[in-house]
């Protein structure tokens, strides 16, 4: 009788659970016939260790919060490999194996791996053939007498799909519109199932709007258009996990239209070191990088708040708003942080700095009452000391590793529908080493992201 979905869960193995995890496979390996002996030179042979369930990407499957199974990947190269994959004997057939199968699948695409390698006896050679494998050879099975194992693997293909948004909201040409080629250079496509390239965007005006106090107004507009149907055709690709690379942060008002079209109401996670919440005319530059979280939420011009229909397009309250500064500011800083709707759940950099995976969870937690959520990541959040390439650096922000556990924590929200990544430089980078770090973090998301 087959499981019911609700009914199981997965969460990550603890090293405490080496002992209970090994009499497990014993009692998993035990359900088939065995010759005599068997079962007592494999308990001999088994080394699973709380060091490897530290070190590797070890599950267990929850049935009705009871541990039903257990699997362990390691990564080499382009390949995550199965070292061990069990169910208890009462849970055999039921389809819980194939959940088991396809979240150590998911895993494997999020450690970036091409291939899922594993070998396995005549007993499950079958589940595995069902489940897509391919004969590749034998191994020996390192037991006396016994049959050589099969070996087998499956090409994996990553759910998230990458589209590069070269934009630029000052015209001036200035480096965030190279992010998308310099993270490809860098190594971001192999993260990705496919590439759908770069939106055609192109904003060179320099003339600032009297009515709305906008920068390149008609540049902007025809950039969100073409970015809301680029970022349209992406989602409904593979499965709509879509991963946008910008530009600046004014990508968001390309984006959240085309969101908001295909999902309906949606929350939104945004972490930026700025709130980006100016008032147009009182913005020194009427860069739309100053007041895209504005003009989603609905306060702005008309011109932009409407350019998904009727505004607002991110209710605020649906909206999180992480690491941003909100002490030592200067007066206009200070300005755009009051215009902050309380309806917005605000988590600034030092709530950021003093508990990085628990301010994630308390971010992800604040819209869990909605079923689809973009996080957007402008990479100004950073405190300069780890990436000054970017166009307005702020100091009080955190380093890479806290930034890296408050995001694994919100890409960990059964939510998370796509992720949009800007404001890095690439021309002030000149060695790309922190484009690999860029990279990094995008694969440490995109990673936490598949462990649901």
């Amino acid at each position: 009788m087959a499981t019911s979905a609700d009914a199981v869960s997965f969460r990550r193995a603890l090293p405490s659970e080496a002992g209970a995890v090994r009499g497990l496979i014993v009692r998993s390996m035990g359900h088939w016939d065995r010759p005599p002996g068997y079962l007592e030179a494999a308990r001999e042979l088994m080394s699973l260790s709380a060091e490897d369930l530290r070190r590797d990407d070890a599950w267990v499957v929850l049935v009705d919060g009871a541990v039903a199974g257990f699997y362990r990947l390691s990564r080499t190269a382009e390949t995550a490999e199965i070292e061990e994959f069990h169910l208890e004997p009462p849970m055999i057939g039921r389809g819980i194996g194939r959940r088991m199968f396809e979240h150590a699948s998911e895993r494997g695409r999020a450690m970036g791996a091409r291939w899922l390698v594993w070998s396995t006896d005549a007993n499950s050679l079958g589940f595995y053939l069902r489940m897509g494998g391919e004969v590749t050879g034998t191994t020996p099975s390192g037991l006396e007498a016994d049959e050589p194992l099969v070996c087998m693997r499956l090409e994996l293909g990553s759910r998230w799909v990458l589209l590069g948004a070269p934009w630029d909201c000052s015209g001036t040409g200035r480096g965030e519109a190279l992010a998308p080629t310099a993270l490809r250079a860098a190594g971001i496509g192999r993260l990705v199932g496919e590439d759908l390239g770069d939106c055609p965007i192109r904003i060179r005006g320099r003339d600032r709007d009297l009515e709305s106090g906008v920068l390149a107004l008609a540049d902007t507009i025809q950039a969100a258009e073409a970015l809301t149907a680029a970022v349209e055709h992406g989602m409904h690709t593979r499965d709509g996990r879509l991963l946008v690379i910008g530009g600046d942060c004014s990508i968001l008002l390309g984006i959240i239209p085309a969101v908001r079209q295909a999902l309906g109401q949606v929350g939104l996670w945004f972490v930026d070191g700025h709130p980006d919440f100016s008032d147009s005319h009182a913005s020194s530059t009427g860069e739309t990088a100053d007041l895209e979280l504005a003009c989603v939420t609905g306060d702005g011009p008309a011109i932009l708040t409407g350019l998904g229909g009727r505004p607002p397009l991110v209710e605020p309250r649906d909206v999180v708003i992480i690491g941003h500064r909100t002490r030592n500011l200067d007066a206009e800083s200070q300005a755009e942080v009051d215009r902050l709707p309380p309806a917005i759940h605000q988590f600034d950099a030092d709530a950021v700095l003093r508990d990085p995976a628990g301010t994630g969870t308390l971010a992800a937690d604040a819209l869990g009452h909605t079923r689809d959520a973009w996080l957007h990541i402008d990479l100004d959040v950073l405190d300069p000391a780890s990436l000054a390439a970017v166009t307005y650096p702020l100091s009080g922000g955190p380093g890479w590793d806290e930034l890296s556990a408050a995001l694994q924590a919100i890409a960990a929200s059964p939510s998370l529908r796509g992720v949009s990544v800007a404001d890095f430089r690439p021309d002030l980078d000149p060695d790309g080493t922190l484009a690999l770090r860029v990279v990094g973090l995008v694969e440490t998301v995109l990673s936490a992201g598949a462990a649901d």
